[in-house]
């Protein structure tokens, strides 16, 4: 992260922050991002804004402590997803069904 902190994802959703030799919940969202999914893949944009890639709950948006979730609804291909890919394009993401573009820029 920004600040040099190590986080990790992991089942059902949970986000670890390393700290005191140690992995500890992280502080924001109860350390819960998604309720039964995997984290997959952890992005931080320039905006200090950690993006989690899940299996099947779609795309997860963390800014400070306030969390906001995309799925098929908003206009992602799928709602299993792996990977980010940021470029002068812009942010992606991909799953089991494509790679979606992200408006990051708007995104709130």
């Amino acid at each position: 992260m920004h600040d040099n902190t190590i986080v990790a994802g992991g089942n059902r959703g949970r986000l670890f922050s390393y700290a005191n030799n140690r992995f500890q919940p992280h502080a924001a969202a109860g350390g819960k991002m998604v309720n039964n999914a995997e984290l997959f893949s952890i992005y931080e944009d320039a905006k200090n804004r950690l993006w989690f890639a899940t299996g099947y709950e779609g795309v997860a948006m963390l800014q400070g402590n306030k969390l906001k979730k995309y799925t098929v609804k908003e206009g992602l291909r799928d709602n299993s997803n792996f990977f980010f890919i940021n470029t002068s394009a812009g942010l992606f993401v991909g799953g089991d069904n494509g790679v979606t573009r992200i408006n990051a820029e708007d995104a709130t």
